[in-house]
């Protein structure tokens, strides 16, 4: 995401880390390793960790298991209501950011995400809260600080079971392909080759090497 160059005048500051983590791959819109790093900078001290991801599509929804605050950002513009309801993108909005207000007068926008998140409202204690801001010119930063100050207060500590709980969902699946790569070794890519043949069930073919291979399945020749 450019951080290292968008971010270039802060990543010197006192108290400030930015890395960056390529996906590698990995579905979600997040890197395999991303909720190890939160639990390292938890761990490190730090008050504030904020995860940035560009949500590329309805389904890399991911980061809204993985923290207390979701905040989802838009431009001036962007879709109608309709397109907005079925973005899964939407649905883990705590706060909806709409920015580059210095370019666009957001009004449509901002009605179109407020009625959607009175909709939302009404299955969930939080209503999302539409924030309209101008990072370009720092304009209305302090609401959305405030917005996220409140949710924090309001729900943001509850979710900590539930991110846990992702988190080790996460661990499992990452040490699991680490192992399932490494016990393969180089017959790994011609596994993969076999399995994306036109025709092949993966569930199926995976769940027979387990089943047969049992506790050595990793050690069984892979046809």
């Amino acid at each position: 995401l450019g951080d290292r160059i968008r971010m270039g005048s802060h990543q010197n500051d006192e108290g400030v880390f930015i890395r960056s983590m390529a996906t590698r791959g990995s579905l979600g819109g997040l890197a395999r390793n991303t909720y190890k790093a939160i639990a390292l900078f938890d761990a490190f001290g730090f008050q504030k960790i904020m995860v940035e991801t560009i949500g590329v599509g309805q389904d890399e929804i991911d980061i809204g298991t993985l923290v207390h605050t979701c905040v989802v950002v838009v431009t001036p513009g962007h879709g109608d209501s309709l397109q907005a309801l079925k973005a899964g993108i939407f649905e883990i909005a705590d706060i909806l950011v709409i920015n580059k207000i210095d370019a666009e007068e957001p009004l449509n926008t901002i009605s179109a995400f407020e009625s959607i998140a009175m909709m939302t409202h009404k299955k969930n204690k939080w209503a999302p809260r539409v924030v309209a801001i101008s990072a370009k010119e720092g304009k209305n930063i302090e609401n959305l600080m405030g917005a996220i100050e409140e949710h924090h207060i309001c729900v943001g500590t509850r979710r900590e079971g539930f991110i846990k709980e992702r988190g080790l969902e996460f661990i499992i699946s990452s040490i699991l392909l680490d192992i399932f790569k490494e016990r393969l070794g180089a017959r790994y890519p011609a596994f993969k080759k076999r399995l994306f043949q036109e025709g092949v069930d993966m569930y199926a073919e995976i769940e027979h090497i387990i089943n047969v291979g049992g506790r050595k399945f990793f050690n069984t020749n892979i046809r």
